[in-house]
């Protein structure tokens, strides 16, 4: 029988993988123990010889903010020496973004071998009764596989939903962080911000330092009963650590971007944050970071990772101070209002909820202020839309509707415009069948000093950067 060819190998991985329960395609299931199965993922792993025990992990949890949080701690702690590793979820374009080892995602040929070992392990597994594994548990054990694989020396996980009953949530973290709640995922969560904070408390263990970056009152109180109830020690925004942020450019024009920039990044810093610890024993101390980010909302992401460094440091690590502010200088992460073209100026972001749409308006005006805007916009049947929808009208000079096909949870079009149309039945409103449709039409309509930006979920912008 031939051998297969390494391409042929890889789609039957892939095809593999997709077969499995895979919540993020076809919506999330109740948030109970019935449908998120902890003790299957240790049973997984111990068949794997229990991976995720091999390196210290930091684990992130939140309602937005979590993957730029993890993504900044993930560099500096590559930046100061360390070999690391950084699992985020979901990913755009291919699914080896989620495992990454200092910056670079695991090869095509390492994906293959990972998933055959994790596969052979769940089917055991299976067998012994344990149930069949989900896409998020397996993915799950192969990022843990493959950091073990490669000897990192420290790992950063970022949780897929929730936190309390997450296929992250055996591991046994060095800290944790807990980023920005907002509502989102409530079917599974809870209708309210203290219920949801509860469910994303549930990372937080016994001794074990947190950090939290959650400014809503209701998730402060929830976070700080659960930390004192495991006395866990607790950094908070605004209380234990402070952090300014201020633009440096006022409005981005074409000739502030690198002409020779395949990636179209932004050749000088953005913004500043003034970082101001509120303990003694600071490592990074009262100091200036340089973002390339778009956003204010940024400086609170930044402000966890860097009392994330503050914890590290405390408990022993030979954290490169010096290091540290070009690894933040030079963080940036796919499809988070990232620039991907200029004349007109082009955005693409995966903003999917009324927070982080709040977000991103908000770092438009800030950043690109004199631009004549349009948005492009999809997303997915379960989000609170006509918040999002509520934001966006208000916010902008052209909407244009389309619908994403990657994904069946997509909203379709015209449920999409009738929403838009009661909320402001005068907003000049167009529509596309496909992303790539509606966004050639923004070209094709916008001058070449307006703006392009499309967001509203992960899948939209996965399938505009394909």
């Amino acid at each position: 029988m031939p051998e297969l060819s390494q391409e042929t190998a890889y789609d039957q991985t892939i095809r593999s993988l997709y077969e499995r329960i895979n919540y993020e395609k076809i919506g999330h299931a109740p948030y109970s123990d019935a449908n998120y199965r902890l003790d299957r993922m240790r049973r997984l792993l111990a068949e794997l010889n229990n991976p995720h025990l091999a390196a210290p992990v930091i684990h992130i949890a939140g309602t937005k903010g979590k993957g730029s949080t993890a993504t900044l701690i993930s560099r500096m702690l590559a930046a100061t020496g360390y070999r690391t590793g950084l699992y985020t979820s979901p990913h755009l374009i291919r699914l080896e973004e989620r495992f990454q080892l200092n910056n670079h995602p695991c090869t095509p040929d390492q994906l293959v071998k990972l998933v055959e070992e994790t596969a052979q392990a769940a089917e055991r597994v299976e067998a012994d009764g344990g149930g069949r594994a989900t896409f998020f548990e397996l993915t799950t054990a192969v990022a843990f596989l493959f950091f073990a694989q490669q000897q990192a020396q420290a790992v950063v996980l970022e949780v897929g939903l929730g936190g309390r009953l997450d296929s992250t949530n055996v591991c046994q973290p060095i800290a944790t962080v807990i980023t920005t709640i907002g509502l989102d995922h409530q079917a599974q969560l809870g209708n309210t911000i203290a219920a949801i904070a509860g469910e994303k408390a549930g990372i937080i263990k016994p001794n074990v330092p947190i950090i939290s970056s959650a400014r809503h009152p209701d998730a402060r109180q929830v976070i700080a009963e659960r930390a004192a109830l495991l006395s866990a020690p607790l950094r908070l925004l605004n209380r234990d650590f402070l952090c300014q942020w201020s633009p440096l450019v006022g409005d981005i024009h074409m000739g502030e971007l690198s002409e020779a920039s395949s990636t179209n990044r932004i050749s000088s810093p953005t913004a500043q944050a003034i970082f101001q610890p509120q303990y003694t024993d600071s490592l990074v101390g009262t100091s200036a970071w340089y973002l390339s980010l778009l956003g204010p909302h940024h400086a609170d992401n930044l402000a966890a990772a860097l009392a994330a460094m503050d914890i590290l440091a405390q408990q022993g690590w030979s954290i490169q101070r010096e290091a540290l502010p070009a690894a933040v200088q030079n963080t940036t992460v796919p499809a988070r209002l990232q620039i991907v073209g200029q004349q007109p100026m082009r955005l693409i972001d995966t903003a999917h909820n009324p927070d982080s749409i709040a977000a991103t308006i908000s770092a438009l005006n800030v950043h690109f202020p004199q631009h004549l805007r349009t948005i492009v916009l999809a997303t997915s049947r379960d989000k609170d839309i006509e918040s999002m929808l509520k934001l966006i009208v208000t916010n902008c000079d052209r909407l244009i509707l389309t619908q994403y096909h990657n994904n069946p949870r997509g909203l379709p079009i015209e449920e999409l415009v009738a929403k838009a149309h009661a909320l402001q039945p005068s907003a000049a409103i167009l529509t596309a069948p496909t992303p790539e449709k509606a966004w050639r039409l923004a070209l094709e309509l916008v001058g070449k000093d307006e703006l392009v930006c499309a967001t509203g979920s992960f899948f939209l912008a996965a399938e505009l950067l394909s």
